[in-house]
């Protein structure tokens, strides 16, 4: 199955390399892999990760550092969510369990825009959003966190 998938990207980075166009495929990629972190939809990050290193060669280090940027993101995001649990069973235990799950992305890595939309959050998750702000402000004084909700699922 590696053997299988290893010859695919090898014939995906074949005809990239055909392609007059990189700029393209590139937004279209990025789109769709920010997409299947986000939503756990990827198959293996390792299988993700191979083809960026084999882009790399061919499209640059700005192209893909903003990719390995965008799985290094996932991966500490994991970290700082067992952290945000801890924290919160530490600190609110005497409210009711509504936990936020996030994901805490490098602005200019991903390829996603500002909330487009006038959200109207309800209160009880209001209030998670501001325990993980107050969370993340602790550990982060010197960071800007910017929520983007349209994003959630």
């Amino acid at each position: 199955e590696d053997r299988e998938f290893d010859e695919l990207v090898k014939k995906m980075v074949n005809i990239y390399q055909l392609l007059s166009n990189r700029d393209v495929f590139q937004m279209f990629y990025s789109n769709l892999l920010a997409k299947r972190l986000l939503q756990s939809l990827s198959a293996s990050i390792d299988a993700e990760r191979l083809v960026a290193a084999r882009l790399k060669p061919i499209s640059g280090y700005e192209y893909t550092s903003k990719l390995q940027r965008m799985f290094t993101d996932i991966e500490m995001t994991t970290v700082l969510q067992s952290e945000f649990v801890k924290y919160y069973e530490e600190n609110y235990s005497n409210l009711q369990p509504n936990i936020v799950s996030v994901n805490i992305l490098t602005s200019g890595s991903w390829p996603l825009q500002p909330n487009p939309y006038n959200l109207v959050i309800a209160p009880n998750f209001l209030n998670s959003m501001q325990i993980f702000t107050k969370f993340y402000a602790s550990k982060y004084p010197d960071r800007k966190l910017t929520w983007l909700n349209h994003l959630a699922h």
